[in-house]
């Protein structure tokens, strides 16, 4: 609803627009709210519980909004999904285990969680900033030539991630969720995932070259939005606005 509702007061006039929007708010993320999760204190263990169900959602979502509201439908191979899984849940697991078990070969267990686990969140933020900085860099000319449409795109954004960063606020509060907890649900409401609703915008829409480039463009707003407020979230743990710290 939320995202129907903002895509429809601001570009009502200009469908393309209001289909991709509506694409990207309704896709959850299943890579970045890890990171910033993360960056905010949060619990990625609990994070990465939501993981394959934000998968799930991701091919529900996409070929319904796509069919309410542009009256196409859109058929995801099973390829796809598994590829999806490979990639996103299978493929970093294996990564992961494997890394773990070769270091604890050659070191011991504190020396891992001193000089790895310890210094996590110092490599995330270096390589988060990295990230945005090539984004921008390699998307430049599309912002500079389509300067209009990212100032137009910049309200009903910013207004998507404060609505639901507030109503995050609410049920972790709400249900007295530790911060831990609470970091965890709001940075999985807040992200969305434009990479995949990028790629099935080219494959349905090849005749409409605004819908994937409204994506391109949303996501390079995102991403500093996102680590604003995970710096915002370690501001309330800091000053101990979070009523249970634990």
């Amino acid at each position: 609803m939320l995202a129907f509702g903002l895509s429809f007061i601001f570009f009502r006039d200009t469908p393309d627009v209001f289909i991709a929007l509506i694409m990207d708010m309704v896709t959850p993320c299943t890579d970045w709210y890890l990171v910033f999760t993360g960056i905010a204190g949060g619990s990625i263990a609990l994070s990465t519980t939501f993981l394959p169900w934000n998968l799930f959602m991701q091919f529900i979502s996409i070929p319904v909004a796509i069919f309410l509201f542009a009256g196409t439908v859109v058929e995801i191979q099973p390829y796809f999904f598994l590829e999806s899984f490979l990639r996103v849940l299978l493929l970093p697991f294996i990564i992961a285990v494997l890394t773990r078990k070769i270091i604890l070969y050659i070191k011991d267990e504190n020396w891992f969680e001193q000089n790895i686990l310890g210094r996590v969140g110092i490599f995330q933020s270096l390589f988060l900033m990295f990230a945005i900085m090539a984004m921008f860099a390699s998307q430049g000319i599309i912002l500079i030539e389509n300067l209009g449409l990212v100032i137009r795109l910049i309200i009903p954004v910013t207004l998507f991630f404060i609505i639901n960063f507030s109503v995050g606020q609410i049920i972790g509060r709400g249900f007295k969720l530790s911060y831990q907890e609470g970091t965890s649900l709001i940075f999985t409401i807040l992200a969305r995932n434009a990479p995949l609703a990028l790629t099935i915008a080219v494959a349905t829409f090849p005749d409409k070259p605004l819908i994937p480039l409204v994506l391109a463009v949303k996501s390079l707003i995102e991403l500093p939005m996102l680590f604003a407020f995970s710096q915002l979230m370690l501001l309330f743990y800091s000053k101990k606005w979070w009523t249970n710290l634990t």
